[in-house]
């Protein structure tokens, strides 16, 4: 007698087979996008990085700047008047915001001495952690609270 298919066991475990390798191809995408999420600590430091990097900018090139967050791309910015020079994106589970408003929209300005207005504390939050930077106006550099 000739055989013309495949038989019900035979086909459920190539399905089973299939089902079991995308399964695990997901859940090692979804754990590779959170390893790729900073640390409340690492972001801190790469906001402090940005703000010093940018008053040396401005310090250097005797030219005036702005760090702000736009919220609708959920990014922190610096820019002078004439172009965009950096740009970080803020993960979604980090929320940051100033101590003088309930967000970092409105920004800081440095000028071509570096000096900083408004003066103010910058807060980031995780789910359970907090960090606050110091911005000082004639400051030589930003510095952790």
């Amino acid at each position: 007698m000739k055989k013309n298919g495949f038989t019900l066991i035979e086909v459920m475990a190539v399905i089973s087979i299939i089902v079991l390798f995308f399964t695990s191809i997901n859940f090692s995408i979804s754990y590779l996008y959170k390893l790729q999420e900073p640390s409340l600590d690492e972001f801190s430091d790469t906001i402090i990085k940005c703000i010093n990097d940018a008053r040396f900018y401005c310090i250097n090139n005797e030219s005036r700047g702005e760090i702000q967050q736009i919220e609708e791309n959920n990014v922190i910015r610096f820019r002078t008047t004439n172009e965009e020079l950096m740009r970080i994106n803020v993960p979604k589970n980090i929320k940051i915001y100033s101590t003088d408003t309930n967000n970092f929209k409105k920004g800081i300005t440095i000028d071509k001495y570096g000096s900083i207005t408004p003066v103010k504390d910058i807060v980031i939050k995780s789910e359970n952690k907090e960090r606050r930077i110091k911005v000082n106006f004639y400051s030589r550099g930003i510095y952790e609270k």
